[in-house]
C-alpha cells in the first residue's frame, strides 16, 4: 500500500483537494485513521468549517496543511513537523503525509499539537454575502511579473460572488496581451484595464504610478502580485498559496472580508495574519526606520518603535478612502530603486510597513484573518507569536546542541540599571554643570553626541570609533584641556559600570556553556574599549573564557556586516561554522543581518520589545527625552521586565 500512495503522493504535488485521486487518498486515509492522526470534529473546529464528509475534511486537509500550520489532529503538530524537516517544507508536502509515507521508515519524530496565540478578540462577521456588499463598486489591482500567474489570478477572480473591474499591469507586452484576453473572458468582470510596465517598483510602483487616481474611484480593491518564493535555489509557492487562499480563493474568507467592509464603514485594511513560516522579524520595521520617517512625516502619521502589523508580502484588501493619502500622491518611477533591489531598506519596503498607519492615522482600522481557529479579528499581538511560548529550557537545549556560541552584550548578557545608556552621560553632565563647565546636564549630552556623530561622520560611518576619540572632541568643543578627554571618557566609563548588572538566567546560561567547553565569543557593537567590555562582563557575573569582538577595536561592526564576515571566515577555517549559533536581541543587527551571510541565530526579546509586547508601547513610545524622573521610573521598570528575555 505504501509504495502506491508514494506514487500517488509524488503525481499530486501542488494540486487542489478536487484534483485528488479518490482510490489513493481513501488509502492515506485510511492509515491516517488507523494511527489515529485525522480528526475531523477537532478539525473542523480548528479551521471554522463544516464538510460534508470525512473524506472531503481529509483532501482539505491536506490541501491546506502544505501552507499553513493547521494540524490534522491533537497528535500531530504541523508547523513543528516542517521546522525540524525543512526539506519537507520544501519539498511542499503535507507534514502527515510525509510522515506517514516516508518519515515513520525514517525515523522522524512527531509531537503533539501546540498552542501559540489565541487572539484576544474574535469579530463575528456573517459569512453569507450582505446585500450591501452589491452596491460596492469593487476593483481587483494585479501586477503580474510571471506569465504562468495569468491563470492563476483568472482561477481566483472567477470565483468571486461579486461582479468587478480588473486593473492590471503586466511586465512585458507578451504578459499584457495574455492577460487582457483572459480577464475579458470571465463572466464576472465588467473591465478590464492592463498596462505594460518595465519591471520597476516591484508591485508598489506600476500600483501608484499607473493606478493610483483610478482607484480612488472605487469602494474597494483588492491588490495581488505574482508573488515567489526561493528556498535552496528551487522555486516554493507556500507563501504565494497561503496569501491567495485568504485573500481570493477561499469562499467563506472572502464573503466575511466583503461583509465587514460593507457592515462597518471604519474597515479600512484587511489582510491575513502574516505567513507562519516566515522568520519572526518579519513584522519589525528593520533598516526601514529611516524611510518610514520620511513617509510619516509626508503623511502626518506616528511609526512606533520595532514591531508591527502590515501586510507582509504587500497584498490585501483596503478602502481606497482608507488610503487616499497615498493614493493622491503623484509618483513617477524614478521615485522607486531599479532592479536588482536589496532585500530590505528601500521606498518600497517603507511602504509596505506603512499602510496600517496610514489607514489607522486617518480613523479606520485593520481587520486580520487567523486561518488556526477560522476567525476574523482585530488582535495585532500574532505579529510577536514567535516569542510568547519560548522558554529558558528551550533555549538552553539549543544553545548545547551548538559546538561554537556568539553572544551579544548589551541587553543579551547584561543590562543597565535604568536601561538607557544615556544615562551614564547625563550623569556626567550633572558633575560637569556643577563645575560650570556646561550650562545644564541635557545640553551636555546633546554635546557630547553630537560630537559622536561628527566623527563617524567624518569616517564616512566606516568601521567605528573609542569612547577616547569621542573626549578628544568633546573637550575641545567645550575648551577644556586636551587631559581633561580621557579623564572625562574614564568617568562616563565609570558611571555607567556603577549600574551595570547581569540579566541572571542569561549569564548563568552562558557560563553552563564555558563550563561544557563550548567555543563562546561576545560580538558588541560599542564606543567602550575591549578591556571595559571585559570588566562589564565580569561585573555582571559572566566567565571571561572567551573571544570578544568589539567593533571599537575591531574597527568593524554587526550592523554594517563587516565583523560577520571576518568571524565566518575564522569560523570557517576552524571547522565550526556550520555547528555555531549566534544569540543576541536587536532584530537587525543580531538578527536579520548575520542570517543574510548564513548563520543560524536565536533571537531573544530586547527589554524594549519585552515592554511592547506586554502592552506599555503607548507609555514607552512616548517617553520625554533625557528626563531623569522617566528614566528613574520607566528605565528601571524596563530594566526589571527585560532582565528575563522570555516572556514565559
Amino acid at each position: 500500500m505504501l509504495k502506491s500512495l508514494k506514487k500517488f503522493v509524488a503525481a499530486d504535488q501542488g494540486k487542489e483537494p478536487e484534483a485528488v485521486l479518490k482510490p489513493a487518498m481513501l488509502e492515506l486515509y485510511n492509515l491516517a485513521m488507523e494511527k489515529g492522526l485525522f480528526d475531523r470534529p477537532w478539525y473542523e473546529k480548528k479551521i471554522g468549517a463544516v464538510f460534508e464528509t470525512d473524506h472531503e475534511a481529509f483532501k482539505d486537509y491536506l490541501y491546506r496543511s502544505k501552507f499553513t500550520t493547521i494540524s490534522p489532529s491533537p497528535r500531530l503538530d504541523n508547523e513543528a513537523y516542517y521546522r525540524s524537516s525543512p526539506d519537507v517544507f520544501v519539498s511542499g508536502m503535507s507534514p502527515l503525509q510525509h510522515y506517514l509515507l516516508h518519515g515513520v521508515t525514517e525515523g522522524r519524530s512527531i509531537t503533539p499539537e501546540q498552542e501559540r496565540w489565541t487572539p484576544k478578540n474574535i469579530v463575528d462577521i456573517p459569512r453569507t454575502l450582505s446585500p450591501k456588499v452589491q452596491d460596492f463598486k469593487i476593483a481587483i489591482v494585479l501586477h503580474i511579473f510571471y506569465a504562468d500567474f495569468v491563470k492563476k489570478f483568472c482561477k481566483m477572480i472567477e470565483k468571486l460572488p461579486v461582479t468587478v473591474d480588473v486593473l492590471c499591469t503586466a511586465v512585458g507586452k507578451k504578459i499584457q496581451k495574455k492577460a487582457l484576453a483572459a480577464f475579458s473572458k470571465l463572466e464576472n468582470v465588467s473591465e478590464v484595464q492592463c498596462a505594460c510596465v518595465k519591471n520597476h517598483g516591484r508591485n508598489f510602483g506600476p500600483l501608484l504610478v499607473e493606478f493610483s487616481q483610478k482607484i480612488l474611484e472605487y469602494d474597494l480593491f483588492c491588490h495581488m502580485h505574482s508573488k515567489k518564493s526561493l528556498y535552496s535555489g528551487r522555486e516554493n509557492a507556500q507563501w504565494a498559496d497561503y496569501l491567495a487562499e485568504y485573500l481570493l480563493l477561499n469562499p467563506g474568507v472572502v464573503t466575511g472580508v466583503l461583509n465587514a467592509f460593507a457592515e462597518d464603514e471604519e474597515y479600512g485594511l484587511y489582510y491575513p495574519v502574516s505567513y507562519p513560516y516566515l522568520p519572526g522579524f518579519a513584522n519589525h520595521v528593520l533598516r526601514n526606520k529611516e524611510g518610514m520617517k520620511e513617509l510619516a512625516e509626508r503623511y502626518s502619521f506616528d511609526i512606533p518603535t520595532d514591531f508591527l502589523p502590515y501586510p507582509v508580502g504587500g497584498m490585501f484588501w483596503a478602502r481606497p478612502a482608507a488610503l487616499e493619502r497615498l493614493l493622491s500622491t503623484e509618483f513617477t518611477y524614478d521615485d522607486f530603486p531599479a532592479e536588482p533591489i536589496p532585500n530590505d531598506g528601500t521606498i518600497l519596503h517603507g511602504i509596505e510597513r506603512c499602510l496600517g498607519l496610514l489607514v489607522e492615522s486617518k480613523g479606520y482600522r485593520q481587520l486580520y484573518y487567523v486561518p488556526d481557529g477560522g476567525v476574523f479579528t482585530e488582535d495585532p499581538s500574532f505579529i510577536m507569536i514567535e516569542y510568547q511560548h519560548l522558554s529558558l529550557a528551550h533555549v538552553r537545549n539549543v544553545l548545547l546542541e551548538s559546538k561554537s556560541i556568539s553572544f551579544d552584550l548589551f541587553d543579551t548578557l547584561i543590562s543597565r540599571e535604568y536601561y538607557f545608556a544615556d544615562y551614564a552621560k547625563l550623569l556626567l553632565g550633572k558633575i560637569l554643570a556643577q563645575r560650570g563647565l556646561v550650562r545644564d546636564a541635557k545640553k551636555f549630552v546633546l554635546i557630547r553626541n553630537e560630537e559622536e556623530l561628527a566623527l563617524r561622520k567624518e569616517q564616512q560611518f566606516r568601521g567605528d570609533v573609542t569612547i577616547y576619540e569621542i573626549y578628544e572632541r568633546v573637550a575641545k568643543r567645550l575648551s577644556l584641556d586636551p587631559q581633561e578627554g580621557p579623564a572625562l571618557a574614564d568617568q562616563e566609563f565609570e558611571l555607567d559600570l556603577n549600574m551595570i548588572g547581569g540579566k541572571s538566567e542569561m549569564i548563568e546560561l552562558f557560563n553552563e556553556l564555558v563550563d561544557n567547553r563550548k567555543q563562546l565569543s561576545i560580538v558588541t557593537d560599542t564606543y567602550y574599549t575591549a578591556e571595559q567590555v571585559t570588566t562589564m562582563l565580569r561585573k555582571a557575573g559572566g566567565m571571561c573564557s572567551c573571544r570578544f569582538y568589539v567593533s571599537s577595536q575591531e574597527r568593524m561592526r554587526k550592523d554594517t556586516g563587516d565583523i560577520w564576515k571576518v568571524i565566518r571566515k575564522e569560523l570557517t577555517e576552524n571547522g565550526l561554522f556550520d555547528s555555531h549559533i549566534h544569540v543576541g536581541d536587536n532584530v537587525v543587527s543580531d538578527r536579520q543581518i548575520p542570517e543574510e551571510q548564513g548563520f543560524k541565530t536565536f533571537h531573544i526579546l530586547s527589554p524594549m520589545d519585552k515592554c511592547l509586547m506586554l502592552g506599555m508601547g503607548s507609555i514607552l513610545n512616548n517617553l520625554p527625552e533625557l528626563d531623569e524622573k522617566s528614566i528613574l521610573k520607566w528605565g528601571f521598570l524596563l530594566n526589571k521586565i527585560g532582565r528575563n528575555p522570555l516572556v514565559n
